[in-house]
């Protein structure tokens, strides 16, 4: 096999597919109740909401930005969403939810595409802000009392399939299909390349790149739904470290954090990743300040790799030899 296709193989989801399977192996072996199906659908319980955040971050990388307000995004959107519930009922706090993660997510666009300040400064700043508001609005408790037909979000079954897991899959297949079968995906991929090439042939960059920090926020909406009704209660503390799982996944999954590459199946194998990891080292019995260590520890190299993934593409095309990352 030549030089530029090991490259190729290495950087893609096969090796993904390899960690997932060790790691399977690894924890099967220290407990053996890691391999059973229960688990494993409280595995992808845990990563639905998870995977929802991370393919939003996916998409503002992919545009060349970087959403570290996340977190804070799910805690506010939670408390809202709580808050409507209780008052007007589910779809009423279903909605509040989403919008005011769009809603998060369209401020930071506008300050990042049309006022041209760097995604880092706009969204930690963001970070900031909801967390306060989240706190100020429920001076630091968590708002119950929602209706059962809201937490059935969470608990509830259709056609035997959870619903976290239902909705997850939905949207992940929405956004494959938006962001490999539409101009919106294809633009998206121009302007995180290369923005000034983009803006040239064309490209409105401005709204698209605000565009893609909207849907970043409403599906961070969308999981804060799910986290709310798995929870049953809206959370000012909701989500704390959430930015960085998403990260991770993200570039786990083969998003460069320079922009222009990443794929949803990518990240949903990157999400798959951190839930599988979390889930065996808690029936391990590790305690959560080590698994801390574990999750940074995997964004560095996750990072590392991305960058020499990245040389070992351009080196293995000046030599003529393609390879696809």
């Amino acid at each position: 096999m030549r030089k530029g296709a090991w490259v190729a193989l290495l950087g893609g989801r096969f090796s993904l597919l390899l960690i997932l399977l060790l790691m399977g192996l690894l924890f099967g072996q220290a407990d053996r109740h890691f391999l059973t199906v229960s688990n494993a659908v409280n595995v992808l319980l845990q990563a639905s909401p998870l995977l929802l955040a991370a393919i939003g971050q996916t998409i503002v990388i992919i545009s060349g930005g970087l959403d570290i307000s996340v977190a804070s995004n799910v805690a506010l959107s939670s408390v809202i969403s709580a808050s409507a519930a209780s008052a007007y009922g589910p779809l009423a706090g279903i909605a509040a939810g989403i919008g005011t993660g769009a809603a998060v997510g369209t401020v930071n666009g506008v300050l990042v595409s049309h006022y041209r300040i760097q995604p880092v400064i706009v969204t930690i700043a963001m970070l900031t802000f909801a967390r306060g508001l989240a706190f100020e609005l429920t001076d630091g408790f968590p708002i119950t009392g929602l209706p059962r037909s809201y937490t059935q979000l969470a608990w509830g079954k259709w056609f035997g399939v959870p619903m976290p897991i239902l909705i997850a899959g939905v949207i992940l297949l929405l956004v494959v299909f938006v962001m490999g079968r539409t101009r919106f995906g294809t633009y998206l991929y121009a302007i995180g390349s290369n923005e000034e090439a983009a803006r040239l042939v064309g490209i409105r960059t401005v709204p698209l790149k605000a565009a893609a920090y909207t849907a970043a926020g409403a599906l961070a909406g969308m999981a804060a739904v799910i986290y709310t009704a798995q929870a049953s209660s809206g959370q000012p503390t909701l989500a704390n470290g959430l930015e960085l799982s998403t990260i991770a996944a993200s570039v786990m999954g083969g998003a460069s954090i320079g922009g222009g590459t990443g794929t949803p199946i990518g990240t949903l194998l990157g999400t798959l990743i951190i839930s599988v990891l979390g889930n065996g080292m808690n029936i391990a019995g590790v305690t959560p300040y080590v698994q801390q260590v574990v999750l940074g520890t995997a964004i560095i190299l996750a990072v590392v790799w991305d960058r020499l993934h990245i040389s070992l593409v351009q080196a293995a095309r000046r030599k003529g030899e393609p390879a696809s990352q």
